[in-house]
């Protein structure tokens, strides 16, 4: 006849079990505040990258700076305008003297190396720093409602944004961080104007009104 199972067997069969279930609970749990926190630090660097910009504008008359420069390959970050791609002179670069540390270019979900370059993570209003280039501060129609820096993870060497579905996708919490054009940064659902939607150019364009 089979034997019954010990105390000490029916113990440790229950234990297993209540570990697994409780690690099948949790686990999403704690990995959803991990991305919590990675989603802040990012936020953190958007709002560093921000001062930065307007630090530069400061000392440019204003005027927000070029996207990047083709003619100038002196660039620290591979990056492309969907076209060409390479090490050319970019937003990112001329932001450098103004950031104490690089890291802020740095997402810590989501970063691009493509090329051997550095990480980084954000992509910047391809209206400010191209089609509607040179553009100053004082053109800027509603600065809390249009996207100036945002997201693009591991695609970030295409680092421009021109609407919300141009983006490098759900990047935290399902949804991405974004930097307004009066300095303010949050968190943006995805589907929403800044993130995932399409034909939200309006919100990007620096003198068009956008409902608010």
């Amino acid at each position: 006849a089979d034997s019954l199972p010990t105390p000490q067997s029916l113990l440790r069969f229950f234990d297993s079990h209540i570990i697994a279930i409780l690690a099948a609970i949790l686990f999403p749990v704690f990995a959803k505040a991990r991305e919590k926190a990675r989603q802040s630090s990012c936020l953190s660097n958007l709002k560093q990258l921000g001062l930065a910009m307007f630090q530069y504008t400061t000392d440019y008359d204003g005027t927000f700076p070029q996207i990047h420069t083709t003619a100038l390959t002196t660039g620290r970050y591979y990056v492309s305008d969907g076209t060409n791609a390479g090490f050319f002179l970019s937003w990112e670069d001329r932001l450098v003297p103004y950031i104490k540390n690089d890291q802020l270019m740095v997402c810590p979900s989501a970063s691009d190396t493509s090329g051997g370059s550095p990480p980084h993570s954000y992509t910047y209003n391809y209206y400010f720093g191209a089609w509607e280039f040179p553009v100053t501060d004082s053109r800027v129609v509603q600065p809390a409602s249009k996207g100036l820096l945002g997201e693009r993870g591991t695609t970030a060497r295409y680092h421009y944004i021109y609407t919300g579905s141009d983006n490098g996708g759900s990047i935290h919490n399902d949804g991405g961080n974004m930097l307004m054009a009066d300095g303010h940064a949050k968190w943006y659902k995805w589907g929403t104007v800044y993130y995932g939607k399409a034909g939200t150019n309006a919100y990007f364009q620096c003198a068009t009104t956008v409902p608010e």
